[in-house]
């Protein structure tokens, strides 16, 4: 039997195969670019119709790779462009643009590698992805394109980072809040007044020459030494230029600090903690150091309370503002009374005299250190400590944890300062668990961070004994206080103690810290130092720091019940 094969003039005209579809898909295409299809015109134009309702669209905007889009970008992207065409059939004015993020490492690397300016391959690569999306089909108004890497952007956000330099955050001061995003609906709720919000830099000056406010440090910046946030001047006119300065910068809304970060020298940034993998960096695997530098900080917290106040009011679903809220991290905890061995938690406990013998860490001669329980464990590359050089050991995130090490631990609080009681309350957190879960070779309380020398016992996490002290000491500070919000930050930073080198540089940092801040001349002159009596140097010198005042005459553990 003969087959008879089917000749082109037996296919039908109009199927839609993949040669028909790239006929008609290019020519509509083409038209809706050189007609304008999807640009969204402005008030004034001709045209315009305001009494249409608005929609704003807005995509994140990608990074223009080299290797073009991956299949997450149209995933998106195919989202929006429904919801878009959808309003415009339903009458809607709308605003639907495209972008690029277009400052990265992977153009500054390549640039390094190659000798081509990075100009030049970012817009190869933008005019790549502008191509691909355009090839989608997708419903964007190109006439608003920009990269924020032109000029003509770049320059706004330098602006704004002049506002907020001469703006400070008056927590007294009423700001005008709608309780709906519907403000100016019919039937929608009536504006309400909120406490908080920016002023200009001049008018704290202003009140400060006046006499108006008391010239003195802002209270919650973390960057001023707690000696100096103590303080209070006489007057404006008493107080000289510089330190005029300093008091001004302590309340702008950007100013710099000096903080520790995550510092790659081959890539020569600064990388956020999700950049950085076994202490390496994620991109390129260079090795990632703990150094402080000096940078530019944004007084984001000023405005922790009305986020969290304007969060009701927005017409977003619920399991988004709940992550909003837990990103703020507001806690007021749980309120439980505590039984201890002397007094009650919220009761500071008097310092008692302390020997004139020079603690080692005062000579700020390097010294090993020994104790019964320290086991030396090495994940780190090999090379000599000093107190200088502790925040330069390679950090690993996440937390690295080893059976039976050791570990410096740092957290800060969230903005907070602690008194007197709240040093007590949160020194006798951090012991409460010593001979139990761990064992704590020593700690130091500061107003706004704490240090904490603690091996975890065998069945017990690093992370969760420093959950348990954090939520422990936060409720019996919030009491009290008489506070509420979040006690501490989120995040802790901690170091394996690789041997007793680094446990002696460890115990003279801790020690040292209160002095180093200016607040006492000697180690032994702080009230919240700890350092356990078992500890010795490497010639057999005890240690020994605050154990009377902390543990007592009989040295046992501070009593508690539901700590953990």
């Amino acid at each position: 039997m003969t087959s008879v094969q089917p000749t082109a003039s037996d296919a039908p005209r109009f199927r839609y195969d993949a040669r028909f579809a790239n006929e008609v898909e290019m020519r509509w295409q083409q038209t809706w670019l050189a007609n304008d299809c999807f640009r969204t015109l402005n008030p004034g134009e001709a045209g315009f119709d305001a009494s249409r309702p608005k929609f704003y669209c807005l995509d994140m905007f990608p990074y223009p790779s080299g290797a073009g889009l991956h299949i997450g970008h149209p995933e998106g992207y195919t989202a929006t462009d429904i919801i878009s065409r959808y309003k415009r059939m339903k009458g809607f004015n709308v605003l639907h643009p495209m972008g690029w993020d277009a400052f990265g490492l992977p153009a500054e690397q390549y640039a390094i590698q190659t000798g081509v300016h990075p100009a030049i391959t970012t817009k190869k690569a933008i005019d790549n992805f502008r191509r691909q999306l355009q090839r989608f089909g997708f419903s964007y108004d190109w006439s608003r394109e920009f990269g924020t890497i032109d000029e003509d952007y770049y320059k706004w956000t330098q602006w704004i980072f002049l506002q907020l330099y001469n703006a400070w955050m008056d927590e007294s001061a009423k700001v005008r809040e709608c309780e709906s995003a519907n403000e100016g609906k019919a039937g929608s709720p009536t504006v309400r007044e909120g406490l908080g919000r920016a002023r200009p830099i001049s008018e704290l000056e202003a009140e400060f020459a006046s006499g108006t406010r008391a010239v003195r440090f802002n209270p919650r910046a973390d960057e001023v030494p707690e000696v100096d946030r103590a303080r209070t001047y006489a007057s404006w006119a008493s107080v000289d230029a510089p330190t005029r300065r300093r008091i001004l910068d302590s309340y702008r809304l950007s100013y710099q600090s000096t903080t520790t970060v995550n510092w790659c020298p081959k890539l020569g940034t600064v990388l956020a903690n999700d950049e950085v993998i076994d202490g390496k960096s994620e991109r390129g695997g260079f090795p990632v150091l703990r150094k402080p530098l000096k940078q530019w900080m944004f007084r984001i917290t000023a405005y922790a309370e009305r986020l969290l106040r304007q969060l009701d009011d927005l017409e977003w679903i619920e399991s988004t503002k709940t992550m909003q809220r837990e990103w703020i991290g507001r806690s007021e905890g749980a309120e439980i009374d505590f039984q201890v061995m002397v007094g009650r938690l919220s009761e500071p406990t008097p310092t008692p005299s302390t020997p004139a013998s020079a603690f080692p860490a005062d000579t700020r001669t390097p010294f090993i250190a020994r104790a019964p329980v320290f086991v030396a464990r090495d994940p780190y590359p090999p090379g000599d400590p000093s107190p200088d050089d502790l925040i330069k050991q390679v950090r690993n995130l996440p937390h690295l944890e080893l059976e039976g090490a050791t570990y410096f631990v740092t957290w800060r609080t969230d903005g907070w300062r602690l008194n007197d009681a709240g040093r007590d309350t949160v020194m006798k957190a951090l012991l409460h668990f010593d001979s139990d879960r761990c064992d704590v070779l020593a700690a130091c309380v500061l107003d706004t961070h704490v240090h904490w020398l603690v091996k975890p016992r065998a069945g017990h996490r690093l992370g969760d004994l420093v959950a348990s002290v954090k939520r422990f000491s936060a409720t019996q500070v919030n009491k009290i206080e008489t506070m509420s919000g979040s006690l501490w930050q989120t995040e802790h930073f901690d170091h394996i103690v690789r041997d007793e080198r680094w446990l002696g540089a460890f115990c003279a940092y801790i020690a040292r810290n209160p002095v180093e801040a200016g607040i006492v001349a000697r180690c032994a002159d702080y009230g919240w130092t700890y350092v356990g009596g078992a500890i010795t140097t490497g010639d057999g010198r005890p240690l020994a720091l605050g154990v009377e005042r902390w543990r007592g005459a009989s040295g046992g553990r501070v009593e508690g019940v539901g700590v953990g």
